[in-house]
């Protein structure tokens, strides 16, 4: 009986390896195949090498082995929970079980949150089920110096802290660098593009003629070293050559980092500072976070007087503050985008107006939201998001009470109480928020409404492209 053989050896940065069939004789024996496979040095491991410091690869396959394990172990429970779900017939061929388009990647932790206080639909159940599946992250069982190394990032937990703290990778990098973290997160594309399209917004103020719009669309999809050329090619400069940190990252514990960490921090500084705006005066303004839901003080607000009876409710904790803001729209015939090539982002279905009483002004959205939804061909229950624009706080409860909308999917993102009332922006505010938020949560429609001092209110319904 012929045996089958397979012979490996491994070295440092190379596998050498040859399949062999063996009789019971020399001659019914012979070798069928041989090759091998050579792993390339990193930076690190060639610089030790050529000043005579031992080398291993070791750790860095321990740690890979393990992703490799755990990526099996989820993929094997994933095919076992999807066979279960369909037995069950929880979902079918048709079912989405993930985030359905750009910037949704909270949609499933937002439904994960629901599920442990109220009931969910039984397709977004199995998306529950999938998302605590997913197991991101792993911990090496040997040769980790500490636990930025030895444990994986866990990337949606960074996405999750981008979000919540509006910052970039960039500037989360450096945060994190300047706490003395050596390990750098890894992120979503759709992070890092988003990253690129505010650096290149900002600093195409002072560089329009470099920063074109054909030159955006020739470094889509390039990578570092192709940009790096095409910056050369075009217009003959390259990467900054970073010699050593600037005057203000010098402290006791920079100066003792190695020239590439040091760079390494140069680089994510600059990079930082590329989303900030220049002040007159003083340092760059690093606008990462609305300022307005973070001022509160929650211990005074029960203290508060009412703002117009003695006997009211209204008070300032309750009614929204008077902010800077601002909010940009385009708006154009579809003709027009396909003659311009533009990419609409969402589309005006309707719109519409009612009036009634003065003093009843902060009720009248209730009489215009649902002529627009109407007008659009559309029933009240087709409308996935809503935003109402809060004077006061019982603008958003009230209407929503004459409109029996479901309370979670209005002002979903806060309103005019908690992020502020930029006058003269608040209708462009709610339809911009509301774009967004139909884009996060990979929603088809949205509907809008305001009202105004005069007893009337506008309305608007939307639909995400």
């Amino acid at each position: 009986m012929n045996k089958r053989i397979l012979g490996l050896d491994l070295g440092t940065n190379s596998i050498g390896w040859a399949y062999i069939k063996e009789g019971e004789n020399p001659d019914q024996s012979s070798i069928e195949q041989i090759g091998v496979r050579v792993n390339p040095l990193t930076v690190d491991e060639q610089t030790n090498f050529e000043k005579g410091k031992p080398l291993t690869t070791n750790a860095d396959r321990t740690l890979k082995r393990g992703a490799r394990r755990n990526l099996d172990r989820f993929k094997l429970r994933r095919e076992q929970l999807l066979e279960i779900l369909k037995s069950s017939n929880i979902i079918n061929e048709e079912t989405k079980l993930t985030e359905d388009g750009a910037n949704t990647t909270h949609s499933t932790w937002r439904l994960r949150a629901k599920a442990a206080t109220e009931r969910i639909e039984l397709d977004e159940f199995a998306r529950v089920l999938f998302a605590i599946n997913l197991k991101r992250g792993y911990k090496s069982s040997r040769k980790a110096k500490n636990e930025d190394e030895g444990q994986a990032i866990d990337g949606m937990a960074i996405a999750k802290r981008l979000y919540e703290d509006k910052l970039t990778p960039g500037q989360l990098t450096y945060h994190l660098l300047q706490e003395g973290k050596k390990t750098v997160p890894e992120f979503y594309r759709s992070d890092l593009q988003a990253e690129f399209d505010k650096i290149w917004a900002i600093q195409k103020r002072t560089h329009s003629d470099i920063l074109t719009d054909e030159f955006y669309k020739e470094l889509q999809g390039k990578g570092q070293r192709a940009t790096a050329a095409l910056f050369w090619t075009k217009y003959k400069f390259n990467t900054a050559d970073i010699k050593d940190i600037e005057d203000s990252l010098k402290n006791e514990q920079t100066i003792k980092l190695s020239n590439r960490e040091k760079k390494r921090l140069q680089a994510y500084k600059w990079r930082n500072d590329a989303v900030s705006i220049p002040q007159r005066k003083g340092d760059p303004l690093i606008v990462s976070r609305d300022e307005e839901p973070f001022s509160v003080k929650f211990e005074k607000i029960p203290l508060l007087n009412p703002a117009f009876k003695k006997e009211g409710t209204v008070t300032a904790a309750n009614a929204s503050t008077m902010n800077d803001g601002a909010a940009a729209l385009l708006m154009m015939s579809k003709e027009k985008a396909m003659e311009l090539g533009v990419k609409p982002i969402a589309k005006i279905l309707a719109y519409a107006d009612a009036e009634q009483q003065p003093e009843w002004f902060t009720t009248t959205p209730s009489l215009a939201v649902p002529k627009a939804v109407a007008k659009a061909g559309l029933n009240m229950e087709d409308i996935d998001f809503w935003e109402l624009n809060e004077a006061f706080s019982v603008v958003g409860i009230e209407n929503t009470k004459r409109m029996q909308l479901d309370p979670s999917k209005v002002n979903v993102n806060g309103g005019a109480v908690s992020l502020g009332h930029p006058l003269g922006a608040s209708g462009a505010r709610i339809i911009v928020t509301l774009i967004h938020i139909l884009k996060q949560n990979g929603a088809r429609y949205g509907a809008a409404g305001i009202c105004n001092g005069g007893g009337g209110a506008s309305a608007m319904v939307l639909e995400r492209i």
